[in-house]
C-alpha cells in the first residue's frame, strides 16, 4: 500500500504537475468569457498570496524525495557563521525537483537558514508558483531581496540558466 501510495505521488509529480501547467494555460484560452477569471485567479494565486509554508507539503516533498531517491550528500556542509549564495545547476527540466531534496536535509536548509531566491515571472506559471508558495522560503531573485536575506544570516540557493539550460543539462546525455 505504501508502494503504491508513493508511485502514485511520483508519477503525479513528474507527469501529471507539468500536465496541469498546460491545462491551466490552455482553460484560459478555451473558457468561457464570464469563467475565464477562474484559471486565471489560480495562476496568479502564488503571487498575490505570497510565501506559506505548510508541514503536509512538506511531508508531500520529503516522499517524494524517498521514492526518487533525492538526497544532498551527507558529508555536504555550509558555513554557519557567513552566508552564502548557492548556485544550483543543473537543475534538470522541471526545476522543482530541487524542492524535495532540501527536506531531506533540514540541518542545511532549514526554514530560519535557508532560502530561493526565484525569478518574479515563475510564480505566475502555475505548478511552479503553487510549489514555491507551500514549500515557503522562497524570495524574488532580485539584488535588493537577497541581500537582505544574506543580511539576515540566510543562505540563499540560486538556479542559474533558463530555457536552453533546462533543456541541455541532462547527465549523461
Amino acid at each position: 500500500k505504501e508502494t503504491e501510495t508513493l508511485s502514485a505521488r511520483v508519477v503525479w509529480w513528474d507527469w501529471g504537475v507539468p500536465f496541469l501547467t498546460w491545462l491551466l494555460v490552455g482553460l484560459v484560452a478555451i473558457a468561457p468569457a464570464s469563467l475565464r477569471f477562474l484559471p486565471f485567479a489560480f495562476c496568479i494565486a502564488p503571487a498575490v498570496l505570497g510565501t506559506m509554508r505548510s508541514a503536509w507539503w512538506v511531508g508531500v516533498m520529503r516522499h517524494l524525495a524517498d521514492a526518487k531517491h533525492f538526497c544532498i550528500a551527507g558529508d555536504a556542509d555550509l558555513p554557519a557563521n557567513q552566508p552564502c549564495i548557492l548556485g544550483i545547476h543543473p537543475h534538470g527540466k522541471y526545476p522543482m525537483s530541487v524542492f524535495p531534496s532540501f527536506e531531506t536535509r533540514p540541518d542545511l536548509f532549514g526554514e530560519q537558514t535557508f532560502v530561493m531566491a526565484q525569478s518574479s515571472l515563475g510564480k505566475f506559471i502555475p505548478t511552479v508558483g503553487w510549489v514555491t508558495m507551500l514549500c515557503g522560503r522562497v524570495i524574488d531573485a532580485s539584488r535588493c531581496r537577497i541581500t537582505e536575506a544574506l543580511d539576515k544570516g540566510r543562505h540563499v540557493g540560486l538556479m542559474p540558466g533558463g530555457a536552453r539550460e533546462m533543456v541541455l543539462c541532462e547527465p549523461r546525455s
